[in-house]
């Protein structure tokens, strides 16, 4: 009998080399991320989960619009200050459905996220991600409001990433996003939401200013800044507590009064020293920065003079966390139409700890300016 040795012909050779080709095909792919979503599949999703959330006052007038995204359990995911300073809320769906609560299922006022419940269930639901999974350089995208109102999707990637006390984490953005894009997804590549738009950190409220600024709104810090969100780890997936009314948190002191009489500010300004120095306008230099050996700031408002106005103004200072710092003296104002009026505060800051405040000027029943400040040893 004549022993058998093993096949080595060249065909039982290739099909040992395909075989094992495949194995490591198959490795390679188990080992590599998933792919990207073209742009256009992450952005139905997202465009069909995306909510309107407006900002209303006591009389029902809507305060300021910006965004949110429904999630699961009933609820919409935003921004705090989506809802910082609203007595209720006006949410719109993407099918034109316009619902009004009063109420919250929960909030962090220092990470910057607001869940408000809903009762339809059925909209269609973004997943927020609860563990980390995204690091700086990865593809990213989110919904910006384009000036006509419309949403678009953006596409860029992590630029960083931080973790500070109280604030939690945040992500940096390559691109921004405007003030009505607040509270809205923010997307990985595979369409997952890691993050909610907005999360400014208090360095970022304290602008700075060369000049006699106009009466504009501080609390928009996202318009023209790099783009931050706060991280989908912080958002709870579960709630323990019940849904509370908005009236909790302006009697807990979460709620920032909103500005609502800036029609009467024609322009304003903070600058070293005192009312004492009797400086004309145009002389002083704006300034957000102070250090303790600037002993004094000084507050100047300029009144518009389109119409004659005989009303009261008083100079109320918080810290960053809204805490009520100091108010002065309720004054009595009177300007004459045509001829304007300028009215100046004192701002001890020697006698302040250092620390970021803001300083609100109130004309008649509500805050008519407002500014925020760095005070450094």
């Amino acid at each position: 009998m004549t022993p058998t040795c093993p096949d080595s012909s060249p065909r039982r050779f290739s099909r040992s080399f395909f075989v094992l080709a495949c194995l490591v095909c198959s490795f390679a792919f188990l080992a590599s991320p998933l792919p990207a979503q073209d742009n256009g599949d992450a952005a139905k999703p997202a465009m069909a989960a995306a909510v309107w959330v407006e900002k209303l006052d006591a009389a029902g007038n809507t305060l300021k619009r910006s965004s949110g995204f429904v999630v699961k359990g009933g609820r919409v995911a935003t921004s705090f200050r989506s809802i910082d300073g609203a007595t209720s809320l006006k949410l719109s769906f993407a099918d034109g459905k316009e619902f009004r609560t009063s109420k919250v299922a929960g909030f962090n006022r220092y990470q910057d996220w607001a869940l408000i419940p809903i009762d339809d269930q059925s909209y269609p639901a973004l997943q927020v991600l609860s563990s980390k999974t995204w690091k700086a350089g990865d593809h990213c995208s989110w919904l910006d409001v384009k000036p006509d109102g419309t949403r678009a999707l953006t596409e860029g990637e992590i630029a960083s990433l931080q973790s500070t006390s109280p604030w939690g984490d945040r992500i940096t953005l390559s691109g921004k996003f405007s003030y009505a894009a607040l509270g809205g997804p923010l997307l990985d590549a595979q369409g997952h939401v890691i993050g909610v738009l907005g999360g400014a950190l208090p360095d970022a409220f304290v602008r700075t200013v060369d000049a006699f600024t106009p009466a504009t709104d501080p609390d928009d810090v996202y318009e023209g800044a790099p783009g931050t969100a706060v991280a989908g780890n912080l958002i709870p997936q579960t709630l323990l507590a019940a849904p509370r009314e908005l009236k909790v948190l302006w009697d807990n002191g979460d709620m920032t009064v909103p500005r609502t009489n800036s029609k009467y500010v024609a322009s304003g300004m903070m600058s070293v020293g005192s009312k004492d120095s009797k400086k004309k306008a145009g002389e002083h230099v704006a300034k957000v920065d102070f250090k303790k050996s600037d002993d004094s700031a000084v507050v100047v408002l300029s009144f518009d003079k389109s119409e004659a106005v005989k009303t009261t103004a008083q100079i109320k200072l918080y810290d960053f966390e809204n805490h009520p710092v100091a108010a002065g003296e309720v004054e009595k104002i009177s300007v004459k139409k045509g001829s304007g009026a300028e009215q100046n505060w004192d701002v001890p800051v020697a006698q302040l700890p250092a620390g970021i405040y803001r300083v609100d000027i109130v004309v008649g029943d509500g805050v008519a300016w407002r500014q925020y400040f760095r005070i450094a040893d």
